[in-house]
């Protein structure tokens, strides 16, 4: 409860700095998720086991900020022995020419107990050039992870391109990425390239989106320290 209150009022404290002296309407997005197991933004699986992953993202003109919160199931715990992690993204996202847009920010990933191990803490940055044209849009972005501590985490970099593409049967909607990835050792991973698809099927009525069976699906090409091919599923609702 301590955990969940902590991470309304970041959320709240966050909204008034970032956009409380603008003009322009602020919208909200939430999503929750039961998820198989735990993974990044990027279809990349963290640890296993299931989870709720719930996030929230507010946005006012170009400017966002996102809050993932991420607890396991039946005892699911991290790398760290902890249950839980919550990531804080602040960035700003915008058209730059015809039909090309730039995503740029900042992102904190922070692992139970929230603020108090400092070895646990992961400083980021990155950066996204993708098409905003319709249909197939191809992007490629660059992440740098820089821990606070390499007692748990090392650093790394993790360059990724791949398309993303949207289509529709009837009601509900299909939205695919494929993705290939270098990873640089970021969070102490193995130096590989990997590929990953994912697939979301979403169901919207109103205001309220429900978001039928995802899938992810990671592939590494050089399987070192035990990496090998694994599916993730969800299910989950979004407003």
């Amino acid at each position: 409860m301590k955990t969940l209150s902590m991470f309304v009022v970041i959320v709240a404290a966050s909204a008034a700095t970032l956009f409380g002296e603008e003009e322009k309407a602020i919208s909200a997005e939430f999503s929750a998720k039961v998820m198989s197991k735990s993974i990044d933004d990027n279809g990349i699986p963290l640890y296993g086991g299931a989870n709720i992953d719930t996030e929230v993202t507010l946005s006012g003109g170009s400017f966002y900020a996102s809050f993932r919160y991420v607890r396991g199931l039946d005892g699911a715990r991290s790398p760290l022995e902890y249950q839980s992690q919550l990531e804080s993204y602040f960035g700003w996202e915008g058209e730059i020419s015809k039909n090309l847009t730039l995503d740029v920010g900042v992102a904190y990933y922070d692992y139970a107990p929230f603020l108090k191990d400092k070895n646990a803490n992961v400083p980021s940055v990155y950066a996204e050039l993708k098409s905003s044209r319709e249909g197939i849009q191809p992007f490629v972005s660059v992440e740098s992870y820089q821990p606070s501590s390499s007692a748990y985490f090392e650093g790394g970099t993790r360059v990724l391109a791949g398309v993303r593409y949207s289509g529709a049967i009837k009601d509900v909607s299909l939205e695919h990425s494929l993705t290939g990835v270098y990873e640089d050792g970021a969070f102490g991973y193995s130096k590989a390239w990997v590929g990953i698809y994912s697939v979301d099927f979403v169901w919207g009525k109103g205001a309220r989106t429900i978001i039928l069976p995802s899938l992810s699906v990671y592939y590494p090409f050089s399987k070192k320290d035990g990496q090998k091919t694994e599916f993730v599923v969800g299910i989950g609702v979004a407003w």
